[in-house]
């Protein structure tokens, strides 16, 4: 897609998002985090148009905080955390930015091994944040709370997506275990 011709910068400035998340899910998160890398420069470039790039910045930014959380690098997930609470406060009436901030906070919790916290945050999310839904399915499994598992397995399952994230989180919702 990024070699296509007639696309502009906006069309493909998400493409290392998308990129980072499928490298994220495929158990790469070094490549991952290079690809994030990559989003934050074309977001921070100048070459997309501001709405685009704040949204490349904060799916970047989510990506990022659940690479550092699954790697329990509480630290540098706190901080990515910090900056998507800073995002949020900028928008204040931007419901993507605040469900992303608080799936920020679970993440940064969860990666301290703070799981009751995590669980918390992420009940705070937009009903229709399906990663936030898959994140604590998978949260709430690990912590054995089936239930909680379940529910938000079946919520993320109730959100229909035609993107590639949505793709991402059906496929592994879909998969044998209830929080894959």
């Amino acid at each position: 897609m990024e070699k296509a011709s007639g696309l502009g910068a906006d069309e493909v400035a998400f493409l290392p998002v998308l990129r980072g998340l499928t490298q994220m899910d495929a158990g790469r998160p070094r490549e991952s985090l290079a690809a994030i890398r990559s989003a934050l420069a074309v977001a921070d470039s100048g070459t997309i148009t501001p709405g685009v790039a704040g949204n490349v910045r904060r799916n970047a930014l989510r990506v990022r905080v659940t690479v550092e959380a699954l790697q329990a690098d509480a630290a540098a997930a706190a901080k990515t955390s910090a900056e998507l609470d800073a995002l949020a406060t900028a928008q204040p009436n931007n419901a993507d930015a605040q469900s992303v901030m608080h799936y920020g906070r679970a993440m940064a919790a969860l990666a301290k091994g703070d799981t009751a916290a995590g669980l918390l945050q992420f009940d705070r999310c937009s009903r229709e944040d399906q990663i936030c839904a898959w994140q604590k399915a998978i949260a709430a499994g690990k912590a054995g709370n089936k239930t909680a598992a379940a529910a938000a397995r079946d919520q993320a399952l109730r959100i229909y997506g035609r993107d590639t994230a949505s793709l991402v989180v059906r496929s592994r919702l879909t998969a044998t275990s209830p929080a894959s």
